[in-house]
């Protein structure tokens, strides 16, 4: 059980006057609430299905050595849930970040423990502290740091990231949504700057940096519950690696690359076109068997007969093997 605030960390309840208030990991509580989180897919969804190779390229970022971002699509409430779920399966030796608008955390401050940090997105400083605080996490200070000027993260929350240098830390990596608001999968992905400003500068620091887009779709198939549909794609380095613009653009390009590919599979309703990934989201959450009913289905399993709902396509071709037999 993780120990209640000392009277000198009761400040930390709330947030700095700068544009960003930091997240404070706590790594029991990150444990705890990811074993929540893959009990509630299992309880709320059918499946989370990955398009081939996803779930590899999305394990391979636990062992990189540069700094990681997933940037995702926002269509859903569900969106920050499946990247606590994606983070801690497919990357459990990172230490995660996500970004949330500053006046939600300040009403759920207990993310804060989880690695999620406030950002006002509305300060004109916004996108500066947001870089300067993940620059941070993934290694050394920022230049403004080591030249002595004021950083955009202030007062108590600037103690906080100064006090994080001495410490050996695990590889960060960074998990957001850059669209900045829920729209649409069929609406083409416009993106916020922050994302792509992280990228350019952590190319300037690191020399190199892994950015992946992950589409995700939710949808019924054949099941009473929904099924939650994910793709994921590399962001090519462009040729400018240090300029925001040029990875806002390759950040738009491939986000939306990513939405066009699943989109078309998702379409399709053909399971063979993804593949189950247990190893990464959890035991309970791979069923491919589809439900009508539990107890309609118990009834039937006791009459011998069996109430599994029959894919579009093998309905299709039913009747023509039945002719030839």
């Amino acid at each position: 059980m993780v120990d209640g605030p000392s009277a000198s960390e009761g400040a930390e309840t709330a947030p700095g006057r700068g544009p960003l208030w930091v997240a404070k990991p706590n790594a029991h509580v990150a444990r705890f609430f990811h074993r929540y989180t893959r009990r509630l897919f299992s309880k709320k969804f059918h499946a989370v299905r990955f398009t081939p190779g996803s779930g590899d390229l999305l394990r391979a970022l636990n062992d990189a050595s540069e700094p990681v971002i997933v940037a995702m699509n926002h269509c859903s409430w569900w969106d920050p849930m499946v990247g606590v779920l994606l983070a801690s399966g497919a990357t459990p030796d990172r230490r995660t970040f996500a970004p949330m608008e500053l006046a939600q955390l300040e009403q759920f401050a207990f993310f804060r423990m989880l690695g999620v940090f406030g950002l006002d997105p509305e300060h004109p400083r916004a996108v500066e502290a947001m870089t300067a605080y993940i620059l941070e996490q993934f290694g050394s200070p920022t230049s403004r740091d080591r030249e002595g000027a004021v950083s955009p993260i202030s007062g108590e929350d600037r103690s906080l990231t100064v006090a994080a240098r001495s410490e050996r830390r695990s590889p960060a990596s960074l998990w957001l949504t850059p669209q900045g608001s829920f729209a649409d999968v069929r609406t083409p992905a416009k993106l916020r700057p922050g994302a792509a400003a992280v990228a350019a500068a952590a190319c300037t620091r690191f020399q190199h940096v892994r950015v992946v887009t992950l589409a995700i779709e939710y949808g019924f198939w054949t099941d009473q519950k929904p099924e939650v549909f994910l793709h994921a794609e590399p962001v090519p380095t462009p040729d400018r690696a240090d300029s925001t613009t040029a990875w806002h653009r390759a950040l738009t390009c491939s986000l939306r690359s990513s939405q066009s590919a699943l989109a078309e599979r998702v379409a399709a309703r053909d399971p063979a076109g993804f593949e189950l990934r247990p190893d990464l989201v959890g035991g309970r959450v791979d069923r491919e068997r589809a439900q009508v009913n539990p107890i309609y289905d118990l009834w039937l399993r006791l009459r011998g007969q069996s109430g599994k709902v029959t894919p579009r396509d093998l309905a299709s071709r039913a009747p023509s093997e039945r002719s030839r037999g």
